[in-house]
């Protein structure tokens, strides 16, 4: 099987070496404002005890315990690629590959952060590019990367992999206006990502496999 071609052969994009490894999870949102307690005392100077009084329904609302945020990466992952298991590796492998389609058919890099590591330095690639094409106002007019198959190729504590097998698809490169400026190149291969659970699945590693 041929090798996905480098990202530096086509200057729009990341190549597929450098496309696929993955990174850091956000965190929640802000923690809640604390609560108002409700309070008692004694005037000063009187001979009367004054005791603030409230609403017994507001009392309530006010000291209800706040709605859990939700990790907005988490929210975005489908539930079939996220618990820890084989079976969940392979959706996120999947999932993750369609990420990298959305971030250049949609011109929007925000659909992979989140989902590799800081340590990923294809992934990291792979954004600038796609931040530099928003930048530039292209986007492609299509689904650049196809999956064909996925398999696990080991899921021990220190090393679980996938492999996947994809097609690179020739497709248009265009401008804000719809013009076609390029075309991608049609190429065809298998890739590992390396991936790591951190309250969800993250990609730390991304190797085209040699033929």
């Amino acid at each position: 099987m041929a090798l996905l071609r480098p990202v530096t052969t086509m200057p729009y994009a990341a190549g597929l070496a450098l496309v696929l490894t993955l990174g850091a999870c956000t965190g929640g949102g802000d923690p809640p404002s604390p609560t108002t307690p409700v309070v008692t005392g004694t005037a000063t100077g009187a001979s009367t005890t004054a005791t603030s009084t409230r609403d017994p329904s507001t009392a309530a609302a006010t000291t209800a315990a706040p709605t859990p945020s939700v990790d907005p990466v988490l929210a975005k992952i489908p539930a079939a690629a996220r618990p820890e298991t084989p079976e969940g590796a392979e959706a996120f492998a999947k999932f993750y590959i369609g990420q990298l389609n959305a971030a250049l058919s949609l011109a929007d890099p925000a659909q992979v952060k989140g989902l590799f590591t800081e340590d990923c330095k294809g992934c990291t690639a792979f954004l600038q590019s796609a931040e530099k094409m928003k930048s530039n106002g292209q986007r492609h007019a299509g689904e650049t990367l196809t999956v064909t198959d996925t398999s696990v190729i080991s899921f021990v504590d220190l090393r679980k992999e996938i492999q996947v097998d994809a097609t690179q698809n020739a497709v248009p490169v265009i401008d804000a206006s719809g013009t076609k400026l390029r075309t991608t190149t049609a190429d065809q291969g298998s890739f590992v990502l390396t991936l790591t659970y951190r309250s969800h699945w993250v990609v730390e590693r991304q190797q085209v496999m040699a033929p």
